[in-house]
């Protein structure tokens, strides 16, 4: 009994530590070193360990996408002189706003594919047809509930819904673009 009062408590404890860290989607390279050292310390709660460290790793890689070097990744494609490849998302929905009649707008599917993000450009290869948007003609993009708006200087502004990691891509586009 009076075990499992103690593991219970740890469990409090470290859920408080890990809270901060699940709410900013971000974990610090110091932030994982300590999350490990207060686990190794709870004897008892090892079998948290590797639940814990699956947990942290996605919040590992958004810091580090955020904060270190992007790493370039290899890739068969065709790419530009100097263009490096750093991102391939599968199963991504390609919308856009089509007319509903009376006045109103909607947004609509008009694509489905797997998106290339490179330090030159967004490369959409979609089952109705392949979309290529230069990155130096992206204005900007915004987040919203169910994907992320690319904002171009002309044309048809997509909407990209992901069924894979929306987050690597936003964090990934924003740095590009920022330089």
């Amino acid at each position: 009994m009076t075990a499992k009062v103690i593991d219970e408590e740890k469990t409090k404890v470290f859920d408080a530590f890990l809270a901060p860290i699940k709410k900013k989607n971000r974990c610090t390279p110091e932030e994982g070193l300590e999350a490990e050292a207060i686990l190794l310390s709870f004897e008892s709660a090892q079998f948290k360990i590797n639940t814990v460290r699956e947990q942290l790793a996605p919040l590992k890689y958004y810091w580090e996408l955020k904060h270190l070097s992007l790493k370039i990744v290899s890739h068969s494609g065709n790419l530009q002189k100097s263009e490096n490849f750093y991102l391939q998302i599968k199963q991504v929905k390609w919308l856009e706003t089509r007319s509903a009649g009376r006045g109103y707008q909607q947004l609509e599917q008009v694509n489905y594919g797997t998106l290339y993000l490179t330090n030159k450009r967004l490369v959409f290869e979609g089952n109705a047809k392949n979309s290529i948007i230069p990155l130096d003609r992206i204005r900007g993009i915004a987040v919203q509930s169910n994907g992320i708006a690319v904002q171009k200087d002309k044309g048809e502004d997509p909407v990209l819904v992901f069924l894979g990691d929306r987050l690597a891509f936003e964090l990934i586009l924003k740095r590009l673009l920022n330089g």
